[in-house]
């Protein structure tokens, strides 16, 4: 029994497309491209030869990095983080990029982790929504302490014609706070 099919369906399920440099910014798709590699570039997926840096421009400036790695085996990688590219039918899809050695062979690894991104975006899209709704609190808080003070003055103040709380009542109902 082969561990080939199992590596690749793992590669796949994970979201991964594997790339060897081929050198002067060309690059061979290593096993079967992902579906959302099929998506972003159609029948080009297939293609003996790419120049990703042409198809993602965020790619072509991260390849410069990767060129740095893929100088000597050192065991040292680079790591694009997350941008988004967007599909011909307007799809978009969370994309990370990792150069590294591998095999004696220069690789670049394409990632779609949309799952983890998605849940990101979750994450911070609540922490959002919390800090909007603790901030409206903090804003209610603060009208009812100046409403708290402003009567309190009103109740207080010795001064005609709010001499007693009768005439403060009196007072604070034919002039609106």
């Amino acid at each position: 029994m082969s561990d080939e099919p199992i590596h690749a369906a793992l590669l796949l399920e994970q979201g991964f497309a594997v790339f060897e440099s081929v050198g002067e910014g060309g690059f061979r798709v290593v096993g079967e491209p992902p579906p959302f590699l099929a998506e972003l570039l159609g029948d080009e997926a297939h293609a003996a030869e790419l120049r990703l840096g042409d198809k993602f421009p965020f790619l072509e400036n991260f390849l410069f990095d990767a060129e740095e790695i893929w100088q000597a085996p050192t065991g040292e990688r680079a790591e694009s983080g997350t941008w988004i590219e967007s599909a011909d039918g307007g799809r978009e899809f969370a994309l990370e990029a990792t150069a590294l050695w591998l095999a004696g062979k220069r690789v670049l690894l394409l990632q779609n982790p949309q799952e983890r991104f998605d849940r990101q975006v979750q994450v911070l899209q609540t922490a959002r929504d919390s800090l909007l709704e603790h901030e409206k609190l903090l804003r209610e808080i603060q009208k009812k302490e100046i409403l708290r003070t402003a009567s309190c003055t009103i109740f207080r103040s010795p001064s005609p014609p709010c001499a007693d709380v009768s005439r403060c009542w009196a007072c604070s109902r034919s002039r609106p706070i």
